[in-house]
């Protein structure tokens, strides 16, 4: 079954089309086909404006469609949950996966200078809500494409615990 279907007269340019609209849709939701999948394809209709096939501009824009509605709601409501503490562990568990690194408990507590035993609580909370994910001792985002959002708000958390430490000192 095709993901999308594409407008096009030659069937080797087709067949190539499908498969990198596939492949690329399968890469973008990171092993959570029926929450990003679902969405993208649903926002890759809705650009096609009714029309009965997708091109590859309508599915480039419903890939966009997509990135914007994860990033302003379920990303969004993800952080907007998290307290400073968790927000800074979610930041460290997503700078370790951005270098390739292992994002296990100790290294996750290394990178914030405490020991395992100080954020476990925080481990175990962001593992409760469903945020992160044990697979062993690694640990991995549920959602896809949260880490890079993530990433994306470490100036946030900075700034939260200097403003935090800044008003302890008054």
């Amino acid at each position: 079954m095709a993901l999308f279907v594409v407008d096009t007269t030659y069937e080797v340019t087709r067949y190539t089309v499908l498969y990198r609209l596939r492949y690329g849709a399968s890469r973008e939701c990171r092993g959570q086909p029926f929450l990003a999948i679902q969405l993208y394809g649903h926002h890759a209709w809705s650009a096609a404006d009714d029309r009965e096939r997708i091109s590859v501009d309508t599915a480039v824009a419903g890939a966009q469609r997509a990135v914007r509605e994860l990033e302003e709601g379920l990303y969004a409501g993800r952080w907007a949950q998290s307290s400073t503490r968790e927000r800074q562990y979610l930041v460290a568990v997503a700078e370790l996966v951005g270098r390739g690194e292992p994002a296990t408990g100790a290294a996750v507590a290394a990178r914030l200078g405490l020991s395992t035993r100080q954020v476990s609580s925080y481990r175990d909370r962001l593992l409760t809500k469903g945020t992160l994910v044990a697979e062993g001792s690694q640990l991995r985002f549920v959602v896809p494409g949260l880490a890079a959002y993530l990433r994306a708000r470490a100036d946030e958390v900075d700034a939260t615990v200097a403003s935090n430490r800044n008003s302890r000192n008054v």
